[in-house]
């Protein structure tokens, strides 16, 4: 079944922020629902592990070139 990986993100500053980090990680295969609290920068993804690479989907986000750094807790 589905599987939920938990994740922070460093750098966000504002709603904005939190929504593309959020968008970015939608984007990527087998990733099905992402929360993320703009607060604490931590968030998690419900993903499909058949389809999915975490490590990499968290990546799409560094690469946004907006200075976030996100990793697995």
């Amino acid at each position: 079944g589905n599987q939920i990986a938990r994740f922070s993100v460093q750098g966000m500053h504002c709603a904005s922020c939190r929504k593309l980090v959020v968008r970015t990680l939608l984007r990527q295969p087998g990733i099905l629902e992402v929360e993320v609290d703009l607060s604490t920068g931590q968030g998690q993804m419900r993903y499909d592990p058949t389809r999915a690479n975490v490590s990499e989907a968290l990546r799409a986000v560094d690469g946004l070139g907006m200075g976030y750094r996100a990793e697995l807790v």
